[in-house]
């Protein structure tokens, strides 16, 4: 066979054998040991009429370690057996080492940048080029036939082995979507619980804050327990938009204030034995993600609490950074969900103990911690993973036991401008209409009269959706608005507004839920319901939709 284009010809020196005497596995070996540089120039060769070529310059060194692997593979595949035997079955593979080779070659290829189907392509170059070597040199037929055997059998394995090293890491992937699948069918019943426990905290303090005169020493309690309130109802949100179950406020956000705003909350939660530093790249403060920014307040809390925990007992030092950062497509590469482009980088870095290789397959699972019974769930980096992934970005994070962690948060950037929010507080719109009000938990139903009364409305409440479509089919003109929760028992609150608009058409409705996997602000209005409202309410929200609802709009709000 001819070689190729500006390749050096072949020098066997001494590696000519007439027979297939003890030294022909040696003499193998060494041919192959001796032209290393020919294999590599030889697999470029083939390569070089493919859309490889651009990462030639990044495999020179990855192919050069390749081909004396290879030989080194071989070498140790022999010490125990004079041939390599077809592939069996049910054959081990897990102390093959040609096998052992293979898995760690496509995972180093993989670190450069080098996909599956790419690297697979690379070993049938990685086979031709050996098969030319063994053809081209002067050996005897039988003896040449055998090497050939030989060669094809140690390139079966190698593919063999990247079959197993991807199978292997698809599985892993699988088992990590069906535990998300798990802790989102989970967050669904904790979300509509939580949020009614929550709603008459956030409500009764609303509007105990707006019965306070100004000079009160009380309103900041109250200012604390709504503050408290709402950031817990921002978690409910974010678990269910962690678990796909609930839409997010998605929008331009300016990442930089927010992760000044969380390092001031977190300076009072840390120990002081913890330094905290930022470094903020002046050019990423005006860089701008589509998330919500309760989203990147959770990544922040999350990545630097447990930052904190791994420095709790000798302290250390805690660094933020952020900047800007291109991700080529040799990055991409090693992360299909990501396109080519600018994205934001913020990094959390720490000084504590570092994780050991068993930890760090782990980490982004659910419920997995190192954390002693009661210190942990085990959902922080799992949300955070959520999170991220749901935005259309990745991390990836570098540890090693006694040298600390740090993770590293890629998000894609947005050029737009942000709208800034009107400051000042809005009049609430009030009304005097008559509003039928169904809610099976008494203290949302009391709640909730009181909010509607304060706004000027007349309410009459019911805890029983069979009771209130009775009183509301004996006199359906005595109602202008008909407000329900979805989920209670005998009839939802779906099944209630259908009846109603049943009885009286064009009725306005407005549905209340926690979480329902039945209907969304999107599917609402297709129902003919005119508002739609996540619990816990506050009274602006309520008041807003309430009016829309009435005036004949779509009332839907988060």
């Amino acid at each position: 066979m001819p070689v190729g284009d500006n390749l050096p010809p072949i020098s066997f020196g001494s590696w000519i054998y007439s027979d297939g005497g003890a030294g022909h596995m040696e003499a193998l070996r060494g041919l192959i040991a001796g032209h290393e540089e020919w294999l590599m120039e030889r697999v470029l060769h083939y390569a070089k009429n493919y859309e490889y070529t651009k990462y030639t310059s990044t495999l020179r060194e990855v192919w050069r370690i390749s081909t004396a692997g290879l030989s080194s593979s071989l070498l140790s595949y022999l010490k125990i057996s004079d041939q390599i035997p077809p592939l069996g079955p049910d054959e081990d593979f897990s102390r093959d080492p040609v096998t052992e080779f293979g898995v760690v070659e496509a995972q180093r290829h993989h670190e450069c940048g080098i996909t599956f189907g790419m690297f697979l392509s690379f070993l049938k170059y990685y086979r031709q080029s050996y098969l030319d070597l063994i053809l081209e040199a002067d050996f005897q037929p039988a003896y040449k036939e055998r090497c050939l055997c030989l060669i094809g059998r140690l390139f079966d394995r190698l593919e063999i082995a990247c079959y197993v090293s991807n199978e292997t890491k698809l599985k892993r992937r699988l088992r990590q979507m069906q535990k998300m699948e798990a802790i989102g069918a989970l967050a669904g019943g904790i979300a509509h619980d939580f949020n009614n426990i929550l709603a008459p905290i956030l409500g009764y303090s609303e509007m105990l804050l707006c019965d306070l005169p100004e000079s009160s020493p009380l309103r900041k309690d109250v200012e604390q327990i709504l503050a408290a309130a709402q950031r817990a109802k921002d978690l409910v949100k974010q678990i269910l938009s962690f678990s796909r179950q609930a839409e997010q406020e998605i929008r331009p956000v300016r990442v930089g204030i927010i992760v000044k705003e969380a390092l001031k909350l977190l300076r009072a939660s840390l120990p002081s034995t913890i330094e905290i530093r930022q470094n903020i790249a002046p050019d990423s403060l005006s860089c701008n993600v589509m998330a919500d920014p309760t989203q990147i307040h959770q990544i922040m809390m999350n990545l630097c609490t447990n930052a904190g925990y791994a420095m709790r007992q000798r302290g250390g030092l805690l660094q933020v950074d952020m900047e800007n950062t291109e991700l080529d497509s040799v990055f991409v590469c090693r992360h299909p969900e990501l396109k080519p482009g600018s994205y934001l980088k913020l990094s959390v870095k720490d000084t504590g103990l570092g994780m050991e290789p068993a930890v760090r397959q782990k980490i982004f699972d659910p419920y997995f911690t190192t954390k002693e019974q009661g210190e942990g769930t085990g959902l922080g980096l799992t949300v955070v993973y959520g999170i991220v992934k749901n935005l259309g970005g990745t991390i990836t994070f570098d540890s090693e036991p006694g040298k600390g962690s740090t993770f590293h948060v890629f998000l894609p950037k947005v050029e737009c401008d942000i709208i800034p929010e009107t400051e000042g507080k809005k009049p609430l719109p009030r009304g005097s209409e008559r509003i039928l009000l169904i809610d099976d938990e008494l203290c949302m139903t009391e709640m909730m009269r009181q909010m509607l009364e304060r706004l000027g409305y007349r309410v009459t409440a019911h805890t029983n959706s069979m009771d209130a479509l009775e009183v509301f089919r004996r006199r359906p003109d005595q109602f202008d608005l008909v407000i329900t929760d979805q989920t209670m028992p005998c009839m939802t609150g779906t099944e209630l507004a259908r009846e109603c608009m049943r009885i009286r058409s064009g009725i306005p409705v407005v549905l209340c839920t926690g979480f329902s996997e039945l209907v969304d602000e999107e599917k609402a209005p297709t129902l003919g319901i005119r508002g739609f409202v996540m619990k816990p309410v506050t009274i602006a929200t309520i008041a807003e939709t309430i009016r829309c609802a009435l005036e004949g709009g779509n009332g839907a709000k988060r």
